[in-house]
């Protein structure tokens, strides 16, 4: 997603909005939550609702799809 379109999602104001960053750090955050939401393909929803189902089925935190996405977020950043 795009930046401005980050800017308008819900999820992505209710997570700001949370953290009382300074304007510079919001939007180094969005830039990240960008190139993060075009790596997993997936829209903030999506990301939070998969989260939650996990937590909900108990997984650990090493069984969770999120850390998998991580760990190759931070592999593809710095390749």
């Amino acid at each position: 997603m795009l930046v401005k379109e980050l800017k308008e999602d819900s999820i992505i104001c209710d997570w700001l909005d949370t953290m009382g960053a300074k304007k510079n750090t919001v939007s180094n955050y969005l830039l990240g939550m960008q190139h993060y939401t075009d790596y997993t393909d997936k829209t903030p929803l999506q990301l939070l609702e998969e989260a939650e189902s996990e937590i909900k089925q108990g997984k650990l935190m090493r069984e969770r799809i999120v850390k998998k996405q991580l760990v190759g977020f931070k592999k593809h950043l710095i390749d």
